[in-house]
């Protein structure tokens, strides 16, 4: 259930709540006020029915305060509500400028690496993957068994290249070095932001709409050194990042499937209209 969802429905069972205690309250003040009536023309004095009365008069007054105390306790509910989806809104803001400063130069730089045809296909094997658990058996089982070893070395030579290093031992240490230095940043940087977002404070549905495409492709650009990280099921690391790339990847899924048949449906509907059109002029 999308936030959204579950804010309307907190809305509408508060509406609910303040519906049915009305009705209860106007349902018990009814009642005390006929039952005395009931009794109205038996044997009673004056002051007796003088007393039912002002007992009426004074329920009234009882009620009508809890119904006002009510209405106010509810609408200060509602008004903390929207109070609390502002906040959101701009908590969601401030995360995705915290975003592109803390992780865009990063990105910039991984997909540079990723600028030979060798790390372009990995990257198109990857993303065709459903990829859920982010540890080695996952990776060995969707990849082979060397995935990762062809991974980092394709990976460190293209540093090499991008930055001109010399084609020796020292130059690959240097690279590896760099390399290592970028992904193991890159990646802590990357499950920071996704432990903030995880915890519900800013609002998911606006960061999801500004960020989701480049978290994704992040998440696939470092998914091997993820994945190697945890060797068995009892490994967490990077857990935040991976729960997240599983939610925000399932919803962009959905809505490329959604583009897919309102796609297909247009195409078929056009296919529809020209083979009319075209019938209609042959009988012409």
């Amino acid at each position: 259930m999308s936030k959204d969802t579950k804010d309307k429905t907190l809305i509408a069972k508060l509406n609910q709540r303040k519906t049915a205690v009305c009705i209860f309250l106007i349902l018990t003040y009814a009642v005390s006020c006929v039952v005395p009536f009931l009794f109205w023309g038996s044997n009673g004095d004056m002051l007796e029915k003088i007393y039912y009365v002002s007992q009426i008069i004074s329920g009234f007054f009882v009620i009508a305060g809890v119904v006002i105390a009510l209405l106010q306790y509810m609408g200060n509910n509602e008004e903390i509500e929207k109070q609390r989806k502002r906040q959101s809104a701009i908590k969601a803001a401030e995360l995705a400028d915290e975003y592109c400063d803390e992780i865009i130069s990063y990105s910039d730089a991984m997909a540079e690496l990723y600028s030979c045809e060798e790390l372009k296909e990995i990257l198109s094997r990857i993303e065709k993957k459903e990829l859920t658990a982010f540890n080695v058996e996952e990776m060995k089982e969707k990849f082979g068994e060397n995935f990762f070893n062809t991974w980092i070395m394709l990976i460190i030579g293209q540093y090499m290249v991008i930055h001109n290093l010399r084609v020796d031992k020292d130059g690959f240490k240097q690279a590896k070095n760099e390399v290592f230095k970028l992904v193991v940043n890159f990646s802590n940087r990357l499950e920071s932001m996704c432990i903030k977002l995880n915890t519900g404070i800013a609002d998911e549905s606006t960061v999801y709409q500004s960020l989701h495409k480049n978290f994704i492709m992040n998440v696939h650009m470092l998914y091997m050194y993820m994945a190697n990280c945890n060797k068995n099921e009892y490994d967490r690391t990077y857990s935040n990042v991976r729960d997240m790339y599983k939610k925000w990847n399932k919803i962009n899924q959905e809505w490329k499937r959604k583009e897919e048949e309102d796609t297909a449906k247009f195409m078929q509907e056009q296919k529809r209209k020209r083979e009319e059109f075209g019938e209609r002029f042959i009988r012409r």
